[in-house]
């Protein structure tokens, strides 16, 4: 066995990807004090490439309020102001970005590190040179050695091509030399299920850290579904490939999301898009705050989705949350929110939760279990959406309604009750509890119209404010597109 493979081997850390060796207690320690490890920014959506499970979904469409390059250098010193050490550079296609290098370097003028995952077509020799003497840690992507299936799943009809000439041409300017500067990023589908021991090896042997993952049902990956793979599958390839690299040294416990290594990303970092917008991470697309409009320590320490995560082992819910591994993972919280709208779901896709699957919550879900209201006084039918600081429920007016008036028209108190009812509902479902509470509160509250008898309402319930066990929030209820009741509720809920 080559000696940079044992000692890597017998390092603290050793997982395969290129995850930093952060310790399990200075991660507690850095999401209790609300600060950052690290920090994934998309400078841009522009790419070359239109590969079928693009989380991004369409790239044709590159929105025109990009942030400026004074923005995306002010938010990288506020991560570094909060402890970041390394900047991740996604995209779309990062080699695109005309002033990458100058990002690269302010960057590195902050003593941070840089990690740029790209699809290889741009990595000329001259630029992989660049990257490597910038100490830049470069991810490449290859999802499968056949002509066909690499063209499929990039778009491209010579992607084969420019992948392994993006891999020769980083190999001359230096990486893939046991430095641990390389990585190859391929995801795990029907379409390459065959190819997986055959290129984790391809990797393995030169050095190369294998970088693979399971599919986020997300963007084009939800309109090409036949590229998802059941648990059982994905578990299939996770034991494959493990008992495959203990030949190179390295034992690990199969978990997904990624192959050998674990994903803790939501207690350190989090991604800031191409306009600003800021992401618990690329696979929970809730925008948590814009940093055009708040600072990134505020957007952290306010966001409600992000102190769930960071609290993971007191708010991830079973068969996640009961794992005998939930201490140091919680599978995928993007599969778990993209399959269930719930971040802290359990996550799907993992085998290991597979008798209790039955017990996982997904949206829409029955009111009547989240709110002690009965028949009749129970005015929502289910719970829709969960968000940042936001609640939506719906419900079909039946024509027994006892907020009927006699003329068949719904009461005005009755919109109030319905805010009041979704707010409930939706603290319980996040809360895993069956909490109370009172309204103890409303203020300037409009009815702009009425509704009747098989009307069907949406009711949206966004907090304003919390304190303690009291909450400020805004209510809106539509039919349609029409707005017919608005106003500011204050709630108090019971412990």
């Amino acid at each position: 066995m080559d000696e940079n493979v044992k000692k890597r081997c017998n390092s603290e850390n050793a997982f395969t990807s290129f995850s930093p060796s952060y310790s399990l207690e200075q991660i507690r320690q850095t999401a209790e004090s609300n600060r950052l490890l690290s920090i994934e920014i998309e400078p841009t959506l522009s790419c070359n490439y239109h590969c079928p499970y693009c989380y991004a979904g369409r790239n044709d469409n590159v929105p025109d309020s990009e942030l400026s390059y004074h923005e995306i250098t002010g938010v990288v010193k506020q991560a570094r102001d909060l402890g970041a050490e390394r900047v991740i550079i996604l995209g779309g296609e990062p080699l695109i970005y005309p002033k990458i290098f100058e990002l690269i370097a302010y960057i590195s003028s902050l003593d941070m590190s840089v990690e740029l995952f790209s699809n290889g077509s741009l990595l000329t020799a001259e630029t992989a040179s660049k990257l490597f003497k910038a100490n830049v840690r470069l991810v490449l992507k290859l999802n499968s050695f056949k002509e066909e299936i690499q063209a499929m799943l990039t778009g491209e009809a010579d992607g084969l091509k420019k992948a392994m000439q993006a891999l020769e041409n980083a190999a001359a300017a230096g990486y893939a030399r046991g430095n641990e500067l390389l990585a190859v990023s391929t995801i795990i589908c029907h379409a390459n299920l065959g190819e997986m021991e055959e290129l984790w090896r391809y990797l393995r042997d030169r050095h190369i850290i294998p970088y693979f993952e399971v599919i986020t049902p997300q963007g084009k990956a939800v309109e090409n579904a036949w590229l998802q793979l059941s648990s059982e599958e994905i578990r299939g390839v996770f034991e494959k490939l493990s008992a495959l690299d203990r030949e190179y040294g390295y034992d690990w416990e199969p978990r997904p999301p990624l192959v050998g290594d674990r994903c803790l990303r939501h207690q350190y970092s989090c991604l800031v898009t191409s306009t600003g917008n800021v992401f618990p991470c690329v696979g929970i697309d809730v925008s948590v705050g814009n940093i055009r409009e708040t600072p990134l320590r505020e957007i952290i320490s306010g966001s409600e989705i992000i102190q769930d995560l960071r609290n993971h082992l007191n708010t991830i819910k079973a068969p996640c949350g009961a794992c005998k591994l939930a201490d140091e993972c919680y599978g995928c919280r993007g599969t778990a929110y993209q399959m269930t709208g719930d971040w802290l779901a359990s996550d799907p896709l993992c085998w290991r939760g597979d008798r209790n699957k039955h017990s996982i919550r997904t949206l829409p879900i029955d009111a009547a279990g989240l709110i002690p209201h009965k028949a009749p006084m129970q005015l929502i039918d289910s719970l829709d959406k969960v968000g940042e600081k936001i609640f939506v429920s719906s419900v079909k007016i039946a024509p027994d309604n006892q907020f009927l008036s006699p003329d068949g028209e719904m009461i005005e108190s009755a919109y109030i009750e319905m805010i009041a009812q979704t707010m409930a509902a939706g603290n319980n479902f996040r809360e895993q509890s069956k909490s109370g509470g009172m309204l103890a509160g409303v203020k300037d509250f409009l009815v702009h119209g009425s509704c009747r008898a098989g009307d069907k309402l949406k009711i949206t319930c966004t907090k304003k404010i919390k304190f303690d066990n009291w909450s400020i929030i805004y209510g809106e209820v539509c039919r349609g597109n029409k707005l017919i009741a608005e106003g500011e509720l204050k709630i108090w809920m019971t412990s």
